[in-house]
């Protein structure tokens, strides 16, 4: 229990300080634990005054993700985040801690200074509820939270340190546990991090594409990608949110077509699914596509690396609204 204890009092302490004052959400800063491969990217929330938060984004794909999510709009909804690989230091008040993490507290007589500052760290595992970290993780989250209040208290009086003296976008500080001889001491390190684009293996039937292709029904559509907001639980599975994949036609929002997918075993099979779903949806609704219309930057790259060649015409929008109004109805029924 001593190892729950430092991570609540260093969560308290991080409270207490209001970093998110003076740090703001782009002043990212990695961590680099030893042991592992990755490096957990700090990212301090709040300075809006809305919902004071830490989010350490998980090696460069959690960073891509993060940057993705500042540089464009993808339009999954407001739950984008849970497709974000992270974990999250949150403060709510007792009602909305878990009853596991309640009784943790209880067993520690635990108290926090602030009555609506009970600490709560979840992990996001992509596409997945977000679940409470195990003790097996607390020595690791204790180090991790060690290092973000060594940056944040420097970085009350001068950032600068944070982006490094030639401020390159791609340049980012790192605090690491170095060994020398005897000794072992964290010290500042600065990492070129290259942002890969994380590839797909999709995979689609081509007899079923030339089905899709000869249809005479020529239809103009919309096609989008939808995180649900209700979470799904089934026996002996992890809680997941499910995803749909929604085709309306543009003129009068007609829905064409859906696709219910899970994000099973991983989120990126969800992805790789994505054209052959795509096709089913077609076939479903024996109509060959004019044009697609689709926003989700991802969506569009996998459907126009797939089917671009074979004569569809692609088009990246900003707007769906037949698709919007669509799926709004569909949550509607399921509140």
């Amino acid at each position: 229990m001593k190892n729950w204890k430092r991570v609540f009092d260093l969560a308290n302490e991080f409270y207490n300080l209001s970093p998110w004052n003076w740090m703001e959400e782009t002043d990212i800063f990695g961590i680099k634990v030893p042991g592992e491969e990755d490096i957990h990217f700090a990212s301090v929330m709040g300075s809006a005054k809305i919902h004071p938060s830490v989010a350490f984004y998980q090696g460069w794909p959690g960073l891509a993700k993060y940057w993705e999510l500042q540089d464009v709009e993808t339009h999954l909804g407001p739950d984008i985040l849970l497709t974000t690989p992270h974990l999250l230091l949150s403060f709510s008040d007792w009602e909305g801690i878990e009853f596991s993490q309640r009784k943790i507290f209880r067993l520690l007589n635990y108290r926090p200074v602030n009555k609506n500052s009970w600490p709560e760290i979840k992990r996001i595992v992509p596409g997945f509820f977000p679940v409470s970290i195990d003790e097996s993780e607390t020595v690791k989250i204790a180090a991790i939270l060690e290092q973000t209040l060594e940056v944040v208290k420097r970085a009350k009086h001068n950032k600068a340190f944070i982006h490094g003296e030639m401020h390159s976008d791609n340049t980012y500080l790192v605090r690491e546990l170095l060994i020398n001889g005897d000794s072992m001491n964290w010290k500042d390190q600065y990492r070129d991090i290259e942002l890969k684009a994380v590839k797909y293996a999709s995979t689609y039937n081509t007899g079923k594409l030339q089905q899709v292709l000869s249809f005479p029904a020529k239809t103009t559509m919309e096609l989008d990608l939808r995180i649900m907001p209700i979470p799904v639980k089934e026996k002996n599975k992890p809680a997941y949110f499910s995803f749909i994949l929604i085709c309306t036609e543009t003129k009068y929002g007609l829905i064409l077509g859906t696709r219910t997918l899970t994000p099973f075993p991983r989120l990126d099979d969800l992805y790789n699914s994505l054209p052959a779903e795509f096709l089913e949806l077609l076939i479903g609704a024996k109509i060959s596509p004019a044009v697609v219309y689709v926003r989700n930057d991802l969506l569009y790259r996998l459907i126009q690396t797939c089917f671009e060649k074979h004569g569809m015409v692609i088009k990246l929008v900003e707007d769906l609204p037949q698709s919007d109004a669509a799926v709004k109805g569909l949550i509607g029924h399921l509140k």
